[in-house]
């Protein structure tokens, strides 16, 4: 691994331990044993390295998450949600550093935005491996079952015991579509 590679790689877990606001150079470069210039040499600024581990970070976390959740192709329509589901909480619960450098990613990109550029890049990126289609209504789910899993997502990180279970949800949409199609 090179310089680069191992200053990303030290940033990426000092954000998943010490938080974006909490980390500094001098941690990111004696993880990566490596020295401070080296920073500004590879990456421009310390913001810039830990704009990039933040993206690094959410793209991980997000396509791990996503590979967890496939639910076997055999299964019906909603049996395969309610496994997706499932397999997403574990995935969440098993991964809460990754978890928070990607919530942290958020409150982030508001105040930058070639960081918010970059994290709509890979929520495009997300919405077009989800969509099983490349029409407007397979890209608008995927959009809404991104939502339903960040959503899922925070409420695991929030109060892990109290968030609903796949079951639970699926049980819920049910209610929604029934509600939508009296309408």
């Amino acid at each position: 691994m090179n310089t680069r590679e191992r200053l990303l790689e030290a940033a990426i877990g000092c954000l998943q331990t010490r938080g974006y606001a909490r980390t500094t150079t001098r941690e990111i470069v004696t993880a990566a044993g490596s020295h401070l210039p080296a920073v500004n040499y590879h990456f421009g600024s310390k913001e810039r390295l830990l704009h990039e581990a933040t993206v690094q970070a959410l793209l991980r976390w997000s396509r791990t998450t996503l590979a967890s959740t496939q639910a076997p192709a055999t299964l019906d329509p909603r049996s395969r949600l309610q496994a997706s589901i499932e397999r997403l909480l574990v995935s969440v619960r098993g991964d809460r550093p990754g978890l928070v450098a990607a919530v942290e990613a958020f409150a982030q990109a508001e105040r930058d935005d070639v960081l918010r550029d970059r994290m709509a890049a890979a929520y495009e990126d997300l919405r077009g491996a989800i969509a099983l289609g490349g029409d407007d209504e397979s890209r608008a789910v995927a959009s809404v079952l991104i939502a339903l899993l960040d959503g899922l997502a925070l409420q695991c990180l929030l109060d892990p015991q109290r968030a609903p279970t796949g079951p639970e949800v699926v049980h819920s949409l049910d209610a929604v579509a029934r509600v939508l199609a009296a309408a």
